[in-house]
């Protein structure tokens, strides 16, 4: 063991060495650390890059990381009333992939699509028929020249994933090119706002699009714009299932046009004109006064009101004219909305997310008994406002009887069976009616709303359709293929939260991780 005068030997001859001698090492030490921290820098940035490449990727082409099915696909025979008199009249529908079929097959979201069509074809041998087109070189796979021009009429795009309906006997074709993703064949699944998939919708697509083109006509819906509408992509294809062609409409330059069959009015941030005194506007011309012309000639209106959404005065005055308003209470002396909390019949912790009942009225029984049939007929919505329900207005959906409105804490209203979907009918010109539908919530909709395991959105919106404004062929009781139930069963917005938090969270952590390191060697 070394005694106490050897080491103080040492210590003094290294002092007393040359002061060249002393600092000869420095440089390298120092370039070591500078390579070392400079090193332990890029792999960060490295890591960094990738966490919010990958991010964005995830975002915005979330369809691309293809969850594996758990079991195989099946039809649930559903639409074989839907086809039933087009088979009996002998018709047949061409359903042109434009790629060769290996390729379809292998294709990572494709692959689904591929057994739907095979299961359709088998399912209606005489009716369906499927065929695979080389784009390139515009030929089927029998060599036959294919005329592509013909299904590009309209502007259509058409890629290799690119899917094509045709009716045989009418020649009405319908295009389905996924021109936003990028994987392909979006179509078919329904994606939440992230991109990521949520279930694939084969059955139901399919049937949508082969009645679309065995229609005759189809229906025209018109989206109001100008007023901060929010339109959910999900809801847009609802109503292309249900064989609706979709546009906007700007009721402040023009009236409702003669062809709209349904005018939605959907979640509006600001208020409609009003023609007042002054305001050199003609009541005719004003967009209050559009809406009400469009009822009184035998339009069909569907209105989603947002009642966390500022007080849309015209607008709300208009549908109370026709006994549907949002509920109020005044509280301290301010009005608040009537939100109606459900914590007996709700499928999330906070009572937001209510398990609704159908109401009594004929309407809603009818509606009822039709879901039935295919599905259990429950219906979820989430942060829903009570309505006001007067004259000869009616409830469709309404809270079960242990609902209480509560706003901020304070309970407002007791007793429960608060309606938040009601209709009304008003007479028109000719015999006919118009209808105007009002929802108290923008979420009934809404992507996770309608693929749910165990709740019946879906149909109760094609029953709307059906019912209500005189729709066809819906395609009633098809099943999704779920890719994650425990998230679309929490419909929370503080479970999206949580989620988004965790993916930033990622690089964050990383980084924290990282300058942790670089510290720690700075400090050696």
């Amino acid at each position: 063991m070394k005694n106490l005068s050897q080491i103080n030997n040492k210590r003094e001859a290294v002092t007393a060495a040359p002061a060249a001698e002393r600092t000869i090492e420095r440089p390298i030490v120092r370039e070591e650390r500078v390579f070392s921290t400079s090193l332990t820098l890029a792999v960060i940035a490295v890591i960094l890059v990738f966490n919010v490449v990958f991010y964005i990727l995830a975002s915005f082409f979330g369809l691309y990381f293809s969850p594996t099915k758990s079991k195989p696909q099946t039809l649930t025979g559903t639409t074989d009333a839907v086809f039933a008199e087009a088979i009996a009249k002998k018709r047949t529908v061409k359903i042109y992939f434009c790629n060769d079929e290996e390729s379809v097959k292998a294709h990572d979201t494709g692959s689904l699509v591929y057994e739907t069509a095979k299961l359709y074809e088998e399912r209606y041998p005489d009716f369906i028929d499927i065929e695979y087109i080389n784009i390139i070189t515009k030929r089927d796979s029998k060599g036959n020249r294919f005329p592509l021009s013909n299904y590009t009429k309209n502007d259509e795009i058409i890629y290799k994933t690119s899917v094509i309906f045709e009716c045989v006997e009418s020649g009405e074709y319908k295009v389905v090119t996924d021109a936003y993703t990028g994987a392909g064949y979006a179509d078919f699944y329904t994606l939440d706002s992230q991109g990521y998939i949520l279930s694939y919708d084969g059955e139901e697509f399919f049937a949508s699009m082969i009645s679309w083109v065995l229609a005759q006509e189809h229906k025209k819906a018109y989206f109001t714009t100008t007023h901060s509408e929010q339109v959910d992509a999900t809801f847009a294809k609802l109503l292309m299932a249900a064989g609706y062609e979709s546009n906007i409409e700007n009721l402040g330059e023009s009236a409702v046009p003669d062809d709209a069959d349904l005018l939605v009015i959907s979640n509006p941030q600001s208020d409609f004109e009003i023609a007042v005194d002054g305001s050199g506007i003609a009541v005719a011309t004003s967009e209050i006064g559009r809406l009400d012309a469009y009822l009184k000639r035998g339009g069909n209106i569907y209105v989603s009101l947002d009642p966390y959404v500022k007080k849309l005065y015209t607008l709300e005055s208009f549908l109370e004219g026709y006994g549907i308003g949002l509920s109020e209470s005044e509280i301290d002396g301010k009005i608040y909305r009537d939100i109606v909390r459900d914590s007996a019949n709700a499928i999330t912790t906070n009572g937001y997310t209510i398990v609704t009942d159908h109401a009594d009225g004929a309407l809603a029984t009818e509606i009822a008994e039709n879901m039935d049939k295919y599905s259990k007929n429950d219906v979820i919505i989430r942060e829903a406002g009570a309505l006001t329900v007067t004259g000869t207005a009616e409830a469709l959906l309404t809270s079960s009887r242990s609902a209480v409105c509560e706003n901020g804490g304070v309970v407002t209203k007791t007793g429960g069976t608060f309606p938040v979907a009601a209709y009304n009918t008003v007479p028109a010109s000719d015999g006919e009616q118009g209808t105007v539908f009002v929802v108290s919530s923008i979420y009934m909709t809404v992507s996770d709303a309608l693929v749910t395991n165990g709740y019946s959105n879906k149909d109760f919106m094609y029953s709307l359709f059906d019912y209500l404004y005189g729709a066809e062929n819906m395609p009633y009781g098809c099943q999704s293929v779920l890719y994650d139930s425990s998230v679309l069963e929490n419909l929370t917005m503080s479970t999206a939260n949580i989620y988004t938090a965790i993916v930033l969270a990622v690089p964050a952590i990383i980084a924290v991780f990282g300058a942790v390191v670089v510290i720690r060697r700075k400090n050696r």
